[in-house]
């Protein structure tokens, strides 16, 4: 059962980020039973830099001890460090090192831009009211807790969040509660969608030059633009940014690699990648080259996204340097978005025209173009579980451990710009 929360930090620090921490960040604002205060029937409302108090069970709130401890276990699991759950300023339960100081850092926006082909096939708040139910919960409470309590909560129940004289006719048409499936959609009274089908188009809008031509680079690129060229001819230590599957955070890994012709190259049977983040705002023609490890490509290829949290420039990885420069030249004349090329083909394509961040098409078009992208990860090697998740974050420089940005590579632990090569000459 999941109550009312303010997550206090989805904490990664250097450890492995719980997921459970970041399901309950999408849950705010829904409560399933009375609160509990000790204060006459009012909410504590604490905070930090006052006292907390801690709830003696975790049922008083309306949470399940029998769940929290399967979220215990997980998380030890999966190594994180600490997690601390509160409900409205009281805690409802907490584990591992809470006295320590982290970094907390948030990954929800790519997780969700990774979501969007379950959205599209098994919906969205209805798929989640399911999920609920599913586990148990009262199919009424679980409507609830999506609808009234939600806008309750953001001060909108005048106008949204229940059946009533003076909101919006939002209104589904429903079979079954406990297959919570909506037949008939309808929004502010009119049917917009009926068994699945969407019957209306969706608006257009034009937007204007500076938001769809956001790609400047200034120059056109070519291969010798993604060399990583050193004076040292004897075998050099290398920082490699290590790709952790399903985390924020990486790893600052030092492999040593032996250049050829002066120059160090992509060692598939290391999984050891180039990597370049091409400046994209100002059109400086400025690119940064590293290596990075963890996708596994086996094939020559590459692939770019000018979705990179949070400067958003263009980040490149790839095995050939000729197909890293055709990456970039696609998102540059297509306006933006993410691009798999393998043998001088594209694979893989999801065209992201406004500011480089969002697409202009239906939902459903871009779930398919997101499946094909993701297939042709798959068809380079790449056996990640969300590699564009991961291709997107390599330029997160406020997570640990080593990022790339467009002024070299960055120790995110110590603060400091370092070089690619450690001891180059």
């Amino acid at each position: 059962m999941i109550g009312k929360i303010h997550l206090i930090g989805k904490g990664i620090g250097v450890k492995r980020l719980l997921l459970a921490c970041l399901v309950f960040s999408f849950l705010t604002a829904c409560q399933t039973s009375p609160k509990w205060t000790p204060h006459e029937g009012k909410s504590v409302g604490l905070y930090p830099d006052q006292h907390w108090h801690k709830v003696e069970t975790p049922e008083q709130l309306g949470w399940s001890s029998e769940k929290l401890a399967e979220a215990h276990a997980y998380s030890k699991q999966i190594g994180s460090s600490a997690v601390m759950i509160v409900d409205d300023g009281v805690v409802v339960d907490a584990w591992g090192d809470i006295t320590r100081r982290f970094q907390c850092h948030s990954m929800r926006k790519s997780l969700l831009s990774a979501l969007i082909g379950v959205h599209v096939e098994e919906g969205h708040m209805d798929r989640v009211v399911r999920h609920a139910i599913k586990h148990g919960l009262d199919p009424m409470t679980a409507i609830r807790m999506a609808t009234l309590n939600t806008a309750e909560h953001f001060r909108l129940g005048r106008d949204l969040g229940q059946i009533a004289p003076g909101r919006y006719a939002d209104i589904l048409l429903v079979r079954d509660l406990n297959d919570f499936r909506p037949e008939l959609v309808i929004a502010k009274g009119n049917i917009i969608a009926k068994e699945g089908e969407l019957l209306v188009d969706l608006p257009t809008y034009d937007y204007p030059g500076w938001v769809v031509q956001s790609i400047r680079l200034g120059r056109k690129l070519d291969a010798k633009d993604f060399s990583l060229r050193v004076r040292n001819k004897q075998t050099v230590v290398a920082s490699v940014i290590g790709i952790i599957e399903n985390q924020a955070p990486t790893k600052h890994l030092e492999i040593e690699i032996s250049p050829e012709d002066g120059e160090i190259q992509v060692d598939l049977n290391r999984d050891i990648l180039k990597v370049a983040l091409v400046e994209r705002h100002k059109g400086t023609g400025g690119v940064i080259v590293g290596l990075v490890h963890g996708f596994g490509f086996s094939e020559r290829c590459a692939v770019a996204s000018t979705v990179a949290h949070d400067s958003h420039h263009m980040i490149v990885v790839g095995s050939d340097e000729s197909m890293m420069a055709q990456a970039v030249e696609v998102l540059e004349k297509s306006g933006g978005g993410q691009v798999v090329i393998k043998d001088g083909n594209i694979v893989g394509q999801v065209e992201l025209p406004i500011a480089g961040l969002m697409s202009n098409q239906r939902a459903d078009v871009v779930a398919q173009k997101a499946r094909k992208l993701l297939e042709g990860f798959n068809r380079c090697g790449c056996k990640l579980n969300n590699p564009n998740m991961q291709l997107s974050l390599l330029a997160l420089v406020v997570i640990p451990e080593l990022r790339i940005s467009d002024v070299g590579l960055v120790d995110v632990s110590n603060f400091k710009i370092i070089p690619v090569v450690q001891n180059d000459g």
